[in-house]
Formats: structure tokens, C-alpha cells, sequence
């Protein structure tokens, strides 16, 4: 095709300057049928081509963009994920999200960009099985009808990207024992190592003869009756357990957003085992062909089994009583 100003010459040297057919296809090289078709056309307008139907992902768009600025208020580790606004929508307005997975998570792509222009890399990292990473994260939970602020205790597995989560009311040694206890009850394995931070609830960060962190005294108990070695991290390095702290944000924007309606806590971590186990499902995002859990049973074999004896992690504290008859602990005030 021709642009506006050929056509223009052409028909000029046509029209103004009396040439033929022959002289201006010499003095131009092109067609004589390209030329004889300019010449003779009437209709300049320009063409309008056929109007696609608008998309699917059209329908739902305006939903993402409003779950997305509502976001954008929140720290970015309680933002939802392209996942957890999938599942959201699908539930919420059945009769317009109609797009698939993948779809949604290239439309919030194309959304987020227009709000933020950060971009993130990460870095593949290697671990052997069978050891395990800790953490803890903050949440919001929503409990006889008041929000009130909580945490994550995450366990991740970074060989087969395995994660179990449990919900406490404190990062204490005791909150810490009991969400890893009912977590290796739950798989029935307990990890060779397991990484923490330098976490008050576990660590005291005196250095021992080999320049490690040293666990209280009643944190290694517990991890010998269990039978796993604790390790700790470097301050403020956190990519040396990386695998868990992605797995902290996961859960927190995919079981935590919007905040969960606790009754009963107890029976409300029994059922966020399980539902971490239906997440294991998903397939790996690196070993194309294989589920997390697949992944997760062949590590099994590289664990230690459960005890069956249990272990006691409380202690025995000797408290004054005050002049009104109180003793306080942790903040909390009893009457004797």
C-alpha cells in the first residue's frame, strides 16, 4: 500500500501535469495496475477496522483496580496476590469473573504497573532436604467481633517448597514450641535443621567458643527431645532463610486477607494445617511436572520420625505478690 503523499504525486503528474499511465509508472517504478487504481479511486476516507468484542477480563477489571488501591494504603506485606484476588472475585461476583488463572494474574500485572513501578528480582537458591526454615510474621485476626493483632508461625521446607502455618497470640518460646509441636504432629516427621533468626523466644545471642549463637538453655531441651539441630542466622539477614520468609508473605496474603473470623483458636489452626496441605497441591514452580507435596513426601524419608513422648516447654517463675493481692505476668495481672 501506497502512503497519502505517493498517491498525492501520483495523481498530480496524472491530473495537473497531463501524464499517461506509461510515463508516470516510468517516472515512479510502480505498477501500471497500482497506478490505474489511485488514479481512478474516490474514496479517501480512512478505512475503520472491525471492532473487536470487548475481552472478558473487561468484566472483572474494575474489581482488581479497586482491590488494588485499597491495597495501596497497606503495607505491602498485607497486599493480596493475584491468587488471592482470583479466588476473592470468583467467589464474590461468579457471573463476571469468567477469565482463568492466568489471566487474572497477567490483568493485576498490568494493573500494579500502573500504580507502582518498583520492580523486585530474586535470587534460585539451593538447600538440601530434609532441613527446614522458621519464622515468625504478624497478622490481623478478627476475634468476638474485634480485630486484634496476632502471628504467623511459618514452617517452610525449601527443598520441595513445602509450608505449614499455625496462628499464636505471642512470639514467646512458648508460642514457638507449641506451634512447632502440633506442626510435627500434623506431618508426623520432625526436620534434621532448622534455621531460625536470633529470635528472643529460642536464641540469647551469646556466642559460644565457635563464634555461634546460643540457644536457652530450655529451647535446646526441647530441640533435643524433638530430636532436630537449631540454627540460627546472622542479624539482619534474612536471605539466609529466604525460603521462609517468602513463605511468610504467602500465607499472609493468601490465608490472612481479608482478616479470618477466629471463634476458637485452637480449632482454627487444626483447620489452617489442613488447608495448608490442599496448597501443597499446586505444582512446584521450578520441577515442571511435579506437585509441592509430591516433592514433600520424598523428602519425608530424609526426617527424623515423631516422639510419642510428650514434652513439657513450662516453667516454674517465682512472682511477688502486691499489696492489692496481685501477681503480674507478661504483662497480665492475677489475682491469689
Amino acid at each position: 500500500m501506497l502512503t497519502i503523499t505517493q498517491i498525492d504525486y501520483i495523481r498530480k503528474m496524472y491530473f495537473e501535469k497531463g501524464l499517461t499511465y506509461t510515463e508516470i509508472e516510468k517516472n515512479t517504478g510502480h505498477n501500471y495496475r497500482t497506478i490505474k487504481k489511485y488514479i481512478e479511486l474516490e474514496y479517501f476516507n480512512i478505512p475503520q477496522s472491525r471492532k473487536s468484542p470487548s475481552p472478558k477480563s473487561d468484566l472483572i477489571r474494575p474489581y482488581v483496580r479497586e482491590i488494588l488501591k485499597s491495597d495501596k494504603e497497606k503495607r505491602k506485606k498485607y497486599r493480596h496476590t493475584a491468587k488471592r484476588i482470583y479466588e476473592r472475585l470468583k467467589a464474590e461476583h461468579p457471573d463476571k469473573c469468567l477469565i482463568s488463572d492466568r489471566t487474572m494474574r497477567r490483568l493485576v500485572k498490568e494493573e500494579r504497573e500502573k500504580l507502582y513501578s518498583q520492580a523486585e528480582c530474586h535470587l534460585n537458591l539451593e538447600h538440601p532436604g530434609g532441613e527446614a526454615q522458621v519464622d515468625f510474621g504478624e497478622v490481623y485476626i478478627i476475634e468476638q467481633g474485634i480485630m486484634k493483632k496476632a502471628h504467623e508461625l511459618v514452617i517452610s521446607f525449601p527443598q520441595s517448597n513445602a509450608g505449614f502455618c499455625q496462628i499464636t497470640r505471642s512470639e514467646t518460646m512458648e508460642a514457638l514450641c507449641d506451634g512447632l509441636i502440633n506442626i510435627f504432629n500434623f506431618i508426623g516427621v520432625v526436620p534434621n535443621k532448622i534455621w531460625f533468626d536470633q529470635m528472643a523466644a529460642a536464641c540469647i545471642r551469646k556466642k559460644n567458643k565457635q563464634g555461634e549463637p546460643t540457644p536457652t538453655e530450655r529451647f535446646a531441651r526441647f530441640a533435643l527431645h524433638y530430636g532436630f539441630k537449631p540454627i540460627f542466622c546472622n542479624p539482619y539477614s534474612g536471605n539466609e532463610k529466604g525460603n521462609v520468609e517468602n513463605k511468610v508473605g504467602y500465607f499472609r496474603s493468601n490465608f490472612f486477607v481479608p482478616e479470618p473470623v477466629i471463634d476458637n483458636l485452637e480449632d482454627y489452626n487444626a483447620k489452617l494445617l489442613t488447608l495448608c496441605t490442599e496448597d501443597n497441591l499446586r505444582p512446584h514452580y521450578e520441577q515442571t511436572g511435579y506437585t509441592i507435596e509430591a516433592l514433600f513426601q520424598k523428602e519425608i524419608s530424609l526426617m527424623g520420625k515423631m516422639t510419642t513422648i510428650p514434652y513439657d516447654y513450662g516453667k516454674i517463675e517465682k512472682r511477688r505478690v502486691n499489696k492489692q493481692g496481685y501477681i503480674s505476668n507478661d504483662g497480665c495481672y492475677y489475682s491469689v
